[in-house]
């Protein structure tokens, strides 16, 4: 899996990296393959699926979907969280400092999606602008993509406020422009 999440980080023009995909996703599905096939059939042939169990399982068919580079880490961590707890080796203290540091920075987040909005309620920018979209909770999600750890409370605010203007300059132009203005 490490090898496949590094082929995700090639160039155009790196051979070895491309090879190094095509190995992992071949090793990856013939892994989910055998596992689907262990659970329905119940042979327990394949010692690597037996020892490991659904936990790996459940990481591989999640990063075969979308690796880990392509996520939102926010949601990546969620989802690591939910995974690390299967694990019959976990480590309880990690997994309880886990969970309460991000339940901690979700309620960070929480606050500042309260602050832009009160913020943007009090523009009412939708009240003047009927036919603009209110898509505040998705440009911040935007923003949290692009500056998730705690301290860059403020990048998300600027950025999420910058992405607003942006989002309601273009709802003007879908609703007023021609083509021949544009």
């Amino acid at each position: 899996m490490s090898l496949y999440e590094a082929s995700h980080m090639r160039v155009h023009g790196e051979y070895i990296l491309k090879e190094a995909f095509v190995f992992s996703v071949n090793r990856l599905q013939r892994f989910m393959k055998e596992y689907n096939e262990n659970n329905h059939h119940n042979n327990g042939s394949s010692v690597i699926v037996k020892t490991e169990g659904p936990s790996l399982a459940t990481q591989v068919s999640h990063d075969l979907e979308q690796c880990l580079w392509k996520g939102v880490a926010r949601t990546e961590v969620k989802f690591y969280i939910s995974v690390y707890h299967e694990e019959n080796c976990h480590s309880e203290e990690l997994l309880t400092l886990s969970k309460l540091d991000f339940n901690f920075v979700k309620k960070q987040h929480l606050k500042e999606i309260h602050d832009i909005s009160r913020w943007w309620k009090k523009l009412d920018i939708i009240g003047r602008l009927p036919f603009v979209r209110d898509r505040l909770v998705e440009l911040y999600y935007w923003s949290l993509a692009i500056y998730f750890e705690p301290q860059y409370a403020l990048a998300r605010d600027i950025v999420t406020k910058v992405l607003l203007f942006i989002s309601v300059l273009d709802d003007i132009y879908d609703a007023y422009g021609t083509f021949e203005k544009l």
